[in-house]
């Protein structure tokens, strides 16, 4: 049901053959960044794991009766077994390669040897997921059997929009909306609206996976030249490929999130534009640490009237502040992406790869601002406080910037 491009895995051997390049001492902590290898692994299309809350959805989508819910659990729980050793040995696979890499320092590891175990892994994930849904398929009546294609296309959404690299093109605004808790029945037009999306989207990731598929071919070109065996002019042709792909999903979000937001009940509009907009642009709009800084500081017991006071007026200036950062610096990375943004991209990327300085492209300078912003109020926030109280001060989190340089997906 899921397509498995496991070509595309030769990312991982191009993303750390890079690395390579910078730094070869850099490489094995290069290839076990979580987010890195999953990006090398999925970008053409290998599905997510199913869920156990994805299963409730699609028996809500199928009408399954009290007895296939409990018969589908149990056809989940052997899934879920079959895919835990898949995963097993594909992080076996991965220990294996960086201990050979830091025997060998040979990038052929990254760009040969893990690549050829991540197809495998890509041709046992495929097996497992294509046998638990024909599985569940064959549970069906000729009437649940008529909705099957509303299983598929949520599959589909759940299997290959976390792949985006776009801002936007990862948003499913029918979770969005589901999200919303709107009273049944659900107006008309907004039903209508969804399905309409729902097709056209479909068509859409298809259509993208589609051309990755085929970009993907190329990809293995790109460890085949070059100094160290990487040609980087190829990687970076093939990874603006990759994300001029996703245009036609991300316009399709854009198009129908105005869309919906017109029909949507208006005590929900406020709810559905903030969701929205924080999963188009995460990076940006979620919670900075700073509010959770001064929030803290508000409620300290020992704070004085007067500081209390005074951090009241510090969250007030820079939630003004914030909201014109914030927007300035989506504008940017909407900008940025506009026919792609792949060619900025994948040369951030190697910037961000090989250690360089940061760029001063609008996106850039706007991240700046925001960052200058939130030490500014932070500075003065600790500025009212004693040692003993910044000591209390909620831990940082660490900063989820994108390696990409344009927006991508919030992970």
């Amino acid at each position: 049901m899921v397509k498995v491009r496991s070509g595309l895995a030769l990312v991982v051997g191009c993303v750390v053959g890079l690395g390579v390049v910078g730094s070869v001492a850099s490489a094995p902590a290069l290839a076990q960044r979580g987010g890195m290898m999953r990006m090398g692994m999925n970008l053409g299309g290998v599905g997510e794991r199913v869920q156990p809350d994805d299963m409730d959805r699609y028996a809500d989508l199928l009408d399954l009766s009290k007895d296939q819910r409990e018969a589908s659990k149990a056809l989940h729980d052997a899934y879920a077994a079959d895919y835990d050793q898949a995963e097993d040995i594909r992080t076996k696979a991965v220990q294996k390669a960086r201990a050979e890499f830091e025997d060998t320092r040979d990038p052929a590891v990254w760009s040969e040897m893990l690549p050829k175990e991540m197809e495998k892994y890509g041709k046992r994930v495929k097996e497992i997921d294509d046998g638990f849904m024909n599985d569940l398929k064959t549970m069906l009546n000729s009437e649940q059997a008529g909705k099957w294609i509303l299983v598929e296309r949520a599959r589909r959404r759940d299997g290959t929009m976390p792949n985006g690299m776009l801002s936007g093109e990862s948003v499913d605004l029918t979770k969005v909306v589901k999200d919303l808790k709107i009273a049944a029945p659900m107006p008309d037009s907004l039903a209508q609206s969804l399905d309409r999306y729902e097709t056209e989207l479909d068509a859409a990731l298809q259509e993208r996976d589609a051309q990755r598929d085929e970009i993907s071919k190329t990809m293995q070109n790109a460890g085949r030249g070059g100094p160290m065996g990487f040609d980087p002019q190829a990687f970076q042709k093939a990874m603006t490929d990759l994300r001029k792909a996703g245009i036609k999903v991300r316009d399709v979000n854009d198009r129908y999130s105005s869309m919906l937001e017109s029909i949507v009940p208006e005590d929900k509009k406020p709810d559905y534009v903030k969701k929205v907009r924080s999963l188009k642009f995460p990076q940006v709009y979620r919670e900075p640490y700073p509010l959770k800084a001064i929030d803290a500081a508000a409620g300290f017991k020992d704070l004085s009237a007067e500081s209390k006071q005074a951090v009241v007026e510090v969250k007030a200036a820079y939630e003004r502040d914030l909201a014109a950062a914030n927007d300035r610096w989506a504008r940017a990375i909407a900008d940025e992406e506009k026919d792609g943004g792949g060619d900025l991209m994948a040369a951030n990327m190697m910037r961000w790869m090989g250690g360089g300085e940061e760029g001063d492209s609008p996106q850039q300078q706007a991240r700046k601002v925001r960052r200058d912003l939130d030490k500014a109020a932070l500075d003065k926030l600790k500025a009212l406080l004693t040692p003993e109280q910044v000591e209390k001060l909620p831990e940082r989190d660490a900063e989820r910037t994108s390696g990409w340089g344009g927006g991508g997906r919030g992970r």
